[in-house]
């Protein structure tokens, strides 16, 4: 669902991290974290923003 709806985005699940940890990267540089959110959030999906 993901690479589909923002396919200039690399997504990389930690699923051996028990929190299940999703990484993104956009290969053009700019991330619209907001709308990752929203889409995630709309598939009932739980989110949470961790800092570096």
């Amino acid at each position: 669902m993901l690479n589909t709806k923002f396919p200039d985005y690399k997504f990389n699940f930690d699923l051996e991290d028990c929190d299940k940890i999703l990484r993104v990267e956009n290969v053009n540089g700019t991330l619209k974290i907001n709308d990752i959110i929203n889409f995630l959030l709309g598939a009932e999906i739980v989110v949470e923003i961790l800092k570096e």
